[in-house]
Order: C-alpha cells, then structure tokens, then sequence
C-alpha cells in the first residue's frame, strides 16, 4: 500500500516538474520567436514592383531611424527591437506612364493624400487620434501611392515626409526616395523583410545593407525574385537599403 502512495506521489511530482518544465520551453521559444528571430513575426511585403517599358534599371535608396513616442513624457524613443512595435507600412510607386492617381488604404479608418512641393513628395497621413501611436492597430494596414506628376520634381532625389492630422511631422524619420531616369521607385518606411521582383529577361538585382549583406542575381530569365532581409536583432539605429535593377 505505501509503494502504491509513493508511485503515486512521485508520479505526481514528475507531472508537475514536465509541466514547469514545458511552460519554461515554451516561454523561452515564444521569446525567441518573436524577439530573437522577429521575421517570424512580420507581416512580409507582398507588392511587387514591375519595370516599366522603357526604363533600364531602378534605383531605391532608404536610410531609417526609428521612433516611438512615449506617451507618458511625450518624448520620441528609438525602437531597436521588433518585440516593441509594429509596423505600419507605406509604400511609394512612381510611375510617370500612369494616367491617374490611385490611393488605396486598407485600414478604413485611415486617410491618405500627397503632393509635391520643391522635390519633394508629402504624404499626409491621418490616423484616428486613439490609434496614433498604437502601432499593434495597423498590423495589416498598407498604403499604395501612385504619381504620376515627376514633371514636379526636378531633382534625382524626393523626400518622403509622413505627417499627422495637424500637418506636423510625427514620425521623425529620414527617408529618401531615389528617382533614377522616372523609373519606377519604391519605398516602406519600415523595415521589409521580403522583397519581390518581377523581372525581366537577362536582368540583375542587388539587395546592399550596412550590415554588409549583399545578394545578387544576375541573367535571370524571368519570374518572381525573393530576397529576404536579416534579423531585426541585426538592425544598428541608422540602416541603409539599396535595391538596383538594371536590363
């Protein structure tokens, strides 16, 4: 009878230790999943970029500092980890041969409007105030902007500024949109993950990161091109993304 109790009370004991055990596991994966490795928890880039006939090759160039506010201090804070935010992502196309303006939004809340003054391209973006800084709101919100006015803009190079509702500029980061020939240009304030190219014959890509990672593919025969990006962890406060698409 008591070796019975006692296979019952070490069993217990070993049920409970495999659960701790396991939770402990767990706790430590979900941690790594989403902050050590935080691709495993982006929403990718799903827009393709297509070279518009006539145009040799296209040229982007970002360069990024990170901020959040806080809302206790009012201060902007640099956001270093994937873990702490989320990601509204805003996409640039421009393409000259386009006859009109599209803007869509996908979160219905949102508003979105542009124009160009001196060089340089203002994207006014309206969030609801309750959502102004909860970026964990706008994990599957994009926006896509044609233009179709580069007879406005002089220079190779346009600013990107995103604005609030009262026309400040919220969001203090430094972006830059290189216009190389009026090809077409694309650009996410944010950090992709997965960039994806509809190439032509005989075409080459370059994917060139401070980090020294470059990746390129050369005499492609057409299709889709997928370059992934690094670990956020990777990610210093200041990055630099350079795509290059040359026929």
């Amino acid at each position: 009878m008591k070796t019975s109790i006692y296979l019952l009370i070490a069993f217990i004991l070993v049920l409970a230790g495999t659960l701790v055990f396991g939770n402990f596991i767990m706790a430590k994966e979900y941690e790594a999943g989403h902050f050590d490795k935080p691709e495993m928890n982006r929403v990718p880039v799903k827009e393709i970029i297509e070279a518009a006939p006539g145009f040799h090759h296209i040229s982007v160039d970002g360069t990024f500092n990170i901020y959040k506010k806080d809302l206790v201090t009012g201060e902007d804070k640099k956001v270093e980890t994937w873990g702490n935010t989320r990601a509204l992502n805003v996409f640039v196309i421009i393409a000259p041969n386009d006859t009109q303006r599209i803007v869509r939004n996908n979160y219905s809340k949102g508003c979105v409007s542009y124009n160009i003054k001196n060089d340089t391209l203002f994207v006014d973006l309206k969030i609801p105030e309750p959502l102004k800084y909860d970026y964990n709101g706008f994990n599957s919100a994009s926006t896509i902007i044609y233009v179709n006015e580069l007879e406005s803009i002089s220079s190779n190079k346009a600013d990107l500024h995103l604005l609030n509702q009262s026309g400040q500029d919220d969001y203090p980061r430094s972006v830059s949109v290189s216009l190389n020939n009026q090809a077409y240009a694309f650009m996410s304030h944010y950090f992709v993950d997965t960039l994806r190219l509809d190439v032509s014959n005989n075409s080459s890509a370059q994917i060139d990161t401070s980090c020294n990672i470059k990746t390129l593919f050369s005499n492609v025969n057409g299709g889709e091109m997928i370059v992934p990006t690094k670990y956020w962890s990777q990610i210093k406060d200041k990055e630099s993304i350079m795509l290059k698409y040359n026929k």
